[in-house]
Order: C-alpha cells, then structure tokens, then sequence
C-alpha cells in the first residue's frame, strides 16, 4: 500500500515537472513572450492575456472571441494595442463603455504613436478597442483594450507603429 503512494507521488510529481516545461516552452497554448514581453512567434493569445505593443490581426475576428492572433511586430499585421483599462463597476451600458473607450483610446493612440498621429492617421491609421460584452461583464469582464490599425485592413504593417510619428 505504501509503495503504491510513492509510486503516485512519483508519478503526479513528474507530470507536474512535465506540464511546468511545456509552459516554460509555451507548449501550453500561452503566447511566447521574451524578458521584455514581446511576442516572439504567431500564436493566439487569450483576449485577456493581451498587452501594449501586442501586434495582431484584427481583420480575422468577428464577433464576440476569446482569443486572437498575434505576431510578433516584425511580421505582417494589422494591428497594434496601444493601451489596455479597465472600466469602473457599475451597471453594464455599452454607450457609455463607448464614449469612455472612444476617448481614452483616441488619447493612447496620440500617445503611443506619437505626436504627428493625426497626419499618419490621414494615410490610413485609425482607432479602436475591444470591449466586455453584457455577458462578459456580468462575469467580471471591465477590460477594454485599444488598438489603433490599418483603415485598408491587409496585414501591411511589418514594424510597431510606436514612435512613428
């Protein structure tokens, strides 16, 4: 009997250590990220796992996802987060997560990109986030992420558009 518990110590000690080195090698469906978080290979990534300066492609999503492809930024995208926030608690009111989303993500985009965003924008940038739905928000979900894209939607991005401008 107690060589039977060793032997299942053993056994859930070593599938611990196995799963642990999948994770280190993002095996486990996380993103592969270096020290300074960058994506370092197309993957999905959960919705809630994205970070600033995460470039993806936007242009494949429709309607409510969980998770989305991203590339590291010196690959084709179409997109960029520029800021991610949460939404203060209340009750769920898409207009006013719009009006919130629409400004702030305006003002990250300026900020991210840079100064002259308003004439970059005018070659083909705009604006926009990813927000909870009512589902989500009755579930906990206040995050809004901000990305500014390419208005073409075609993967013609092959740099962070941080600084450009």
């Amino acid at each position: 009997m107690a060589i039977r518990k060793i032997v299942a110590g053993i056994a859930a000690l070593g599938a611990l250590v196995l799963m642990s080195g999948c994770s280190l090698l993002g095996l486990d469906g996380t993103s592969t990220r270096d020290p300074n978080a960058d994506i370092t290979a197309s993957t999905n990534v959960n919705a809630f796992d994205l970070q600033v300066g995460d470039c993806m492609i936007s242009s494949q999503l429709e309607g409510s996802f969980t998770s989305l492809p991203v590339v590291p930024c010196t690959e084709a995208h179409d997109s960029e987060i520029t800021a991610v926030f949460d939404m203060p608690e209340g009750i769920y009111d898409p207009q006013l997560i719009a009006d919130l989303a629409d400004g702030r993500c305006e003002v990250a985009a300026i900020e991210y990109v840079g100064p002259l965003y308003a004439e970059i924008s005018s070659q083909g940038l705009a604006t926009s986030y990813f927000g909870p739905t009512e589902g989500g928000w009755d579930n906990g979900d206040r995050e809004v992420d901000c990305y500014v894209y390419t208005i073409s939607e075609e993967d013609e991005l092959t740099s962070s558009v941080q600084g450009m401008g």
